[in-house]
């Protein structure tokens, strides 16, 4: 059985003894400071008779990356399995879980950050924006859940992958993710890039219609910027305070930025506008299409 005390404050004992790294201190005790729960951090509880508590095995991933942690299977040599010396099978069915709200758990844990960081002398909320991109999440593996063909705008030439949509909010001192949807591309035949055979053997797990996953997948094929516009609410109604949007030249269109200017809450769209081969994107100036030649002569 677990024992009662939490697994960061285990983690912050065992380390002020054992190592001299000043930047693991920092980590540990900020982590240690924010508030979790199973029910209001994953959204599920552990059962009573269970060995490792869900929220321990969340923590024990949670650190991975600070300590340079590639992946579960290397979890046995790294110093956290002093901490939990669980075997790769107890991470792995917890990832898996569909019932666990991800978005729900980075959410929790990023608004308490955040809000700690707004209190700050130097935080200057004139200065605050929220920040939206999408890179390419690129993969190896054929059998991947939904994977398929994504065009790189970086190598110019389609990616096995996925595209991570993502969404940051920044002060101009400190950035912390909010949120991130991963996508993907139909083309132009719908089949994502991928050949018969290629899609018939992805791997493809039954989940229920109204859970966590589920909700995650319906997402995969839904447009940017119907999902920022998405991510934009959730930020305004957990009150993330910003006063403007930057996002690249892709994300500049008539739906985001008016939708940005007809929120209750004073915010600008920040981003470059889309010219157009040889200048003939036209713009509603005064009710006048304009290409950006003549709007800037207008003005």
């Amino acid at each position: 059985m677990s024992k009662i005390t939490t697994f960061l404050s285990d983690m912050q004992e065992f380390f002020s003894g054992n190592s001299e790294n000043a930047a693991t201190q920092s980590i540990c005790n900020s982590l240690a400071s924010v508030r979790m729960s199973e029910r209001h951090t994953l959204d599920v509880e552990s059962r009573p008779n269970q060995v490792y508590r869900l929220l321990d095995v969340f923590h024990c991933l949670l650190m991975c990356p600070f300590f340079l942690v590639k992946n579960v299977s290397a979890l046995a040599a790294s110093p956290l399995h002093d901490l939990m010396a669980a075997c790769k099978d107890v991470f792995y069915r917890f990832m898996e879980r569909s019932d666990i709200d991800w978005r729900k758990a980075l959410w929790n844990i990023t608004l308490q950050m955040w809000n700690r960081i707004c209190v700050r002398s130097e935080h200057n909320l004139d200065e605050t924006c929220l920040i939206v991109d999408d890179t390419d999440l690129d993969k190896t593996g054929h059998r991947i859940e939904r994977v398929g063909r994504v065009h790189s705008h970086l190598l110019h030439k389609s990616v096995l992958g996925f595209k991570m949509l993502s969404m940051a909010v920044t002060d101009g001192f400190s950035q912390m993710l909010l949120d991130f949807a991963l996508l993907g591309e139909k083309g132009k035949n719908g089949k994502y890039g991928m050949s018969d055979k290629e899609l018939s053997r992805r791997r493809q797990p039954k989940r229920a219609e109204n859970s966590c996953h589920s909700q995650r997948e319906a997402e995969y094929d839904k447009s940017k910027i119907a999902l920022v516009i998405e991510m934009v609410k959730r930020a305004i109604y957990k009150k993330v305070r910003f006063s403007y949007l930057l996002a690249d030249s892709w994300f500049a269109c008539k739906e985001l930025i008016r939708f940005i200017h007809t929120r209750r809450v004073k915010c600008h769209f920040l981003g470059m506008i889309k010219v157009g081969e040889h200048g003939r994107t036209k713009y509603d100036v005064g009710g006048t299409a304009l290409t950006a030649a003549a709007g800037g002569q207008a003005g």
